[in-house]
């Protein structure tokens, strides 16, 4: 780590009052390399595993990858190179990135702080139930070998018939939960320190371990039917619009976008870091492991199937049940199924601890940019102590929050929680993000920053690229989230998820309806017109701000945009 870049910060203040500056020391990545670990290592997690395989078999195996890199460039990538660019300019997390901008847009990054939260509170109890499995598999005969979905539902989870019923904390889950958390604050406690130390061994090993699962998937009898059931194009699909929206919702919620991480973790490089070169090595590492990983699960999942008689499509499955009941299953039948089932829930781990540790990074980082702006500049020598105090903070209350998920109805909760955060609320904090720059601040400014970065002469970013992603930020990406955002909606409107109950419905909906409207009330508080009919007119009266004191120091907090 080199402490030796100084980021500019403000003290907290409300719109037209005076704005001190304080010189606070950023921590930094000591090297692009370690950044890109963090930063793959963090994209990278048990949904490339267990949600994508799975989507693709479902929607027109290797016709789903036409949409889904259609989405990398028109959903992923562009709000990924914002992300780092709101980072890496402001050096600061989220809130405080955000709260540069316009003081109204603090609640925005607020928003992105919460969401990371709640998601790592039920992201470690899945590593909770693959700690448990890991311990179990230490033994010569696989526990879960006879009734793989019995085992989990019974011995592991001790599930509940309903949402409803509580069935009693599980005291095995809470000692696992606790020991994941631990984890966590270790790879943490540092800031870019421990992480750094952690991610050179946890980020490339779950492509090793994969690749020794495929390598022994592709020697099994029936592989070959797994791989072509998870390959074999149906075009016809293409013209259904639900393929098109799985494929964006997937790109989008697998690059650990909306969340404040990627604005965390550009924060910590340097000023004249290669934003977009580091975005597309970003995006293409997490699409190639979510492709490579198909490949491994459905070769056990196509020996799975010629075992037990049935047709591919009668064993695979999404989801936990991938990772917990169908997949162990498979590694049951094979020779030496011990030493398997030990290296693919060490696989498990080592793909979601990354993902975790940068959640709680990410909340780190705004905290610690509150605490540390707030203190006087003699107090800014007891930041690592600080930072100490605010990881253990954080993750004791992760704990216990996550204790609402180790009772006999906690999956029922967990799957209620993910549906709502991921598939709603992260989607309208893109959606706010894109408005955010693309139409009060101004891409063009983010994108003047990026081009500094860029080689001089002819660059095919400096040249168009640059101004198809501003068109991208204020027009396209926002209109696709919100297109998603409807669809998804109207189609819930069909039918309750998941079966649940009315009530249970309606607690989903207020972890989206109470932080999304409290960022948008906070967006109807900028000063000036209706802000949308502003955007428009200024759209038709101008393309592209022009004047010199837009590109001055004040560029901090923009009155007029």
């Amino acid at each position: 780590m080199d402490d030796s870049h100084v980021a500019l910060t403000r003290d907290e203040a409300t719109d037209g009052d005076i704005e001190i500056e304080t010189h606070v020391p950023r921590e930094q990545w000591s090297s692009r390399v370690i950044f890109l670990f963090a930063a793959i290592g963090s994209a990278i997690g048990l949904g490339n595993v267990w949600r994508f395989p799975y989507l693709a078999y479902k929607n027109g195996g290797g016709a789903f990858f036409i949409p889904y890199l259609f989405a990398v460039f028109i959903v992923g990538l562009p709000v990924l190179v914002l992300e780092l660019s709101l980072g890496q300019k402001f050096q600061a997390g989220p809130v405080r990135a955000l709260g540069r901008i316009r003081q109204q847009f603090r609640a925005l990054g607020w928003i992105e702080v919460l969401s990371s939260f709640i998601l790592v509170t039920y992201y470690n109890v899945v590593l909770a139930w693959a700690i448990i499995y890991l311990f179990r598999s230490f033994s010569s005969d696989l526990p879960w070998a006879d009734d793989s979905q019995g085992y989990f539902d019974h011995s592991v989870l001790h599930k509940t018939k309903s949402i409803e019923q509580f069935g009693g904390v599980q005291g095995e889950i809470v000692g696992a939960l606790l020991l994941s958390w631990i984890l966590v604050f270790l790879c943490v406690c540092k800031g870019t320190k421990s992480v750094e130390k952690v991610i050179l061994v946890m980020m490339p090993l779950p492509f090793v371990l994969l690749t020794i699962l495929l390598i022994r998937g592709a020697m099994l009898s029936g592989a070959g039917n797994g791989i072509s059931f998870y390959l074999e194009p149906d075009f016809s699909l293409l013209a259904d619009p639900g393929i098109w929206i799985s494929a964006s919702s997937q790109i989008f919620l697998s690059l650990s976008i909306s969340t404040g991480v990627m604005i965390s973790y550009g924060s910590y490089n340097p000023p004249d870091a290669n934003i977009v070169g580091n975005a597309g090595i970003i995006a293409l590492a997490n699409s190639f492991c979510s492709v490579f990983a198909g490949f491994a699960v459905f070769a056990i999942i196509g020996h799975m199937a010629e075992v037990q008689g049935k047709d591919v499509d009668k064993v695979a499955e999404g989801g936990p049940g991938l990772a917990f009941v169908v997949f162990p299953e498979g590694i049951s039948l094979l020779p030496g199924s011990t030493v398997f089932a030990i290296l693919f829930f060490i696989m498990l781990l080592s793909l979601g601890i990354d993902s975790a540790f940068s959640l709680v990074e990410a909340v780190d980082t705004a905290l610690l940019d509150h605490v540390m702006n707030s203190s006087s500049i003699r107090q800014k020598k007891y930041m690592p102590a600080r930072r100490l105090t605010i990881a253990a903070a954080v993750c004791t209350f992760g704990f216990l929050c996550g204790l609402f998920y180790t009772a006999g109805n906690g999956i029922y909760v967990l799957d209620l929680v993910d549906h709502y955060l991921l598939s709603y609320l992260l989607l309208i904090i893109g959606i706010l993000e894109c408005v955010a720059i693309g139409w009060y601040y101004g891409p063009f400014k983010i994108l003047d920053r990026i081009l500094e970065n860029r080689p001089e002469g002819k660059d095919w970013f400096r040249d168009w690229g640059g101004k198809i992603w501003a068109f991208m930020i204020k027009y396209v990406t926002p209109s696709a989230l919100f297109i998603i955002l409807i669809w998804q909606t109207v189609d819930e409107m069909k039918s309750t998820y998941g079966g649940f109950s009315a009530t249970a419905t309606f607690f989903g909906w207020l972890i989206v309806v109470i932080p999304a409207g409290y960022a948008i009330y906070h967006f109807t508080k900028i000063p000036g017109e209706a802000p949308l009919l502003e955007a428009l007119r200024r759209t038709f009266v101008r393309s592209r701000p022009a004047r010199a004191e837009e590109h001055s120091g004040a560029e901090e907090h923009v009155g007029s945009l």
